[in-house]
């Protein structure tokens, strides 16, 4: 039986979390940074040593290639991404780059020849980042972000976006006449991922297999009040536009809570945010998640409607922009099939589960078969410095991804 190298996949893990890792733990590498770019290269170096092809695309996606019996077939493709977010994990995105490195170095090793080519993925800038783009890379490599939406995009710190990507190895002029990749590009995509939650960790099992990505909704919305002077105005004559966010804020918890939804206020500003003054205008995102779209708009709508009311009762006025409105994806029924078999036969401990995180996994959906597998992180933390995976799960979570591989080269090879 082939297995995995446990302490190799462990020594990778811990020496790239100390690239960007800062004095409380964390890692600190967010995409397009001095420690980014040192993990890319470090990664490239690793993969060139294995004798695998290495390319970086024009938006600085890494691939790297093993060749395949019948190399002109599309390659089952394995990865996730390497950028933090900040004082984040060493586990996050970094675990399904190295498990698939490790897929491939267990296929050298053993000397296995597969029909398809296996070519490992490490994705541009999966987080959130200063150019307000998440999912950059594989939204880019799929067509859903072109040319003319990059090209004059500048980061928060001025920086601008083809500025950063040509730091990073790639071009985005080379994508003025197009990029993306067509469907039927690849024969697969597998995606390894930390949980993100307590699910895993509640039940006790080692692997989930990630049936769908839910859908998620952002919206901006910017509540507008009057300034004024916070001694001399009495409580009747006041417009607070951060009085009417809390509660805005306070009523979408309770609605979601109510309709079986998660949904979250994580950034707000506040204007002009001096403590004698009453504050004329305040800027929030809500974002919502669910597997069903109909959940998602539901609560938005109750969410307007909230909004119309505290507008007429509390004299301030609104603008809602929406920032994002993603699709709930499914997985592919024909990779989750062969995990499910492959766990069954080897008799692993494993569950079903949707993934209320949004991942690269959401947007290769739309051009080849797609899965996720999730291992649990202890406590359900993720994100942050805490975050921990059992390298007896990671192992687990490996050696069934391996299987899976060789059962999608070989049953697609066959029709």
């Amino acid at each position: 039986m082939i297995t995995c190298n446990p302490s190799r996949i462990l020594q990778r893990i811990e020496d790239f979390g100390k690239i960007g890792q800062n004095e409380r733990g964390g890692v600190d590498r967010p995409s397009f940074s001095l420690a980014d770019v040192e993990a890319r290269q470090t990664l490239i170096q690793l993969l060139q040593e294995r004798q695998l092809q290495v390319t970086v695309d024009p938006i600085g996606n890494i691939f790297a290639k093993r060749k395949g019996k019948y190399d002109a077939k599309p390659s089952i493709l394995l990865g996730s991404h390497i950028d933090s977010v900040p004082n984040g994990g060493k586990y996050d995105g970094m675990l399904g780059v190295l498990v698939a490195l490790e897929i491939i170095e267990m296929l050298d090793e053993h000397q296995i020849e597969t029909n398809h080519p296996i070519e490992l993925v490490s994705f541009t800038a999966e987080e959130p980042n200063p150019y307000g783009l998440s999912t950059l890379g594989s939204r880019t490599l799929t067509g859903k972000l072109r040319y003319e939406h990059l090209i004059d995009v500048v980061g928060r710190n001025q920086d601008a976006l083809k500025d950063a990507v040509l730091r990073v190895g790639g071009d985005l002029e080379a994508m003025k006449e197009g990029y993306s990749v067509a469907p039927g590009a690849y024969t697969c995509f597998i995606e390894l991922h930390i949980e993100q939650g307590m699910r895993m960790v509640k039940s006790g099992v080692p692997i989930a297999i990630v049936t769908d990505i839910v859908g998620i909704y952002r919206d901006h919305i910017k509540i507008i009040g009057e300034l004024n002077h916070a001694g001399t105005t009495m409580m009747e004559d006041r417009k607070d536009a951060l009085v009417a966010a809390a509660d805005l804020i306070t009523f979408i918890d309770q609605t979601c809570r109510k309709n079986g939804i998660v949904g979250t206020v994580g950034q707000m500003d506040i204007f002009p945010n001096a403590v004698n003054i009453i504050p004329g205008q305040t800027e929030l995102v809500v974002e919502l998640r669910a597997g069903s779209k109909e959940k998602i708009y539901q609560t938005r709508d109750e969410i307007h409607r909230k909004l119309s009311e505290l507008k007429e009762r509390r004299g301030v006025d609104a603008v809602i922009t929406n920032m994002l409105d993603q699709d709930p994806v499914p997985m592919d029924p024909d990779v989750i099939s062969h995990m499910q078999n492959v766990c069954e036969q080897k008799k692993l401990s494993y569950m079903m589960l949707s993934s209320f995180a949004g991942h690269d996994a959401t947007h290769l959906a739309s051009v080849t078969k797609a899965g996720m597998v999730f291992v649990p992180s202890k406590d359900g933390k993720s994100h942050c410095p805490e975050e921990y995976t059992d390298i007896r799960d990671i192992a687990t979570a490996t050696d069934m991804i391996f299987e899976t591989v060789l059962r999608i080269d070989q049953s697609m090879e066959r029709s």
